[in-house]
Order: structure tokens, then C-alpha cells, then sequence
């Protein structure tokens, strides 16, 4: 698969990703929109990853090491977090973790 063909599969599966997002949260599903939120928004950041030359290995990151990703970037791109709120960012990572509930340590609490 081209650098090219990646970017438009995470672009096609990204916006996919945030109109199911869209419905889920308007109709009071709110875990499960946010959920789908940071599947979106992960996979629109990796769009620049991958039209920079970066593998699906190196991409491997998600937004719950939101620094490691946003270092991956900045290397090949800008400075992301000047366009985004790291706040919101954060949110979406703890979102990606409760994704996966059976590796918590802890509680994880999430408001708006």
C-alpha cells in the first residue's frame, strides 16, 4: 500500500469514525461517541504520518501517549498543538483507554 493509499484509508475510516461519533452522542450514547471521537481524530493525525513516509509500525502510537504522538508529528510536520487543545487531546486519549478497560490500573474519570 502507498503512502497515498494509507492517507486516503484513514481519511475514508476516520470520517466514518466521527459521523457515527456525531449520532452516537446526539442520541445519549456519550461513552461510545467519545469513544469513536478519538478513533476519528487519531486516524485524521496519522493522515499526516503517512503522507510524511512514516510506516503503520511507527504509527503504531494511539492517543493515549498523546506526547509520543504529537512528538511523531512535530518531527515530520509542525508543532500540532498549536492548532489543537492538548486538553481535549488528553480527553481523547483517556477515551482510547477505556477502550480497553480489562488493562486499567485505576478508575478512569472523564467529564466535560
Amino acid at each position: 500500500m502507498t503512502e497515498q493509499q494509507l492517507a486516503y484509508s484513514l481519511l475514508s475510516l476516520g470520517y466514518k469514525d466521527y459521523i457515527a461519533s456525531r449520532v452516537l452522542l446526539n442520541n445519549g450514547y456519550p461513552m461510545q461517541g467519545l469513544t469513536l471521537a478519538s478513533s476519528a481524530i487519531e486516524k485524521y493525525l496519522k493522515v499526516i504520518l503517512a503522507l510524511n513516509g512514516k510506516t503503520k509500525k511507527e504509527m503504531g502510537v494511539h492517543l493515549d501517549r498523546w506526547d509520543k504522538l504529537k512528538a511523531l508529528i512535530t518531527d515530520c510536520y509542525t508543532d500540532i498543538s498549536k492548532f489543537l487543545d492538548e486538553r481535549f487531546m488528553i480527553l481523547l486519549g483517556k477515551a482510547y483507554q477505556a477502550r480497553y478497560y480489562d488493562n486499567l490500573s485505576s478508575p478512569i474519570t472523564i467529564s466535560l
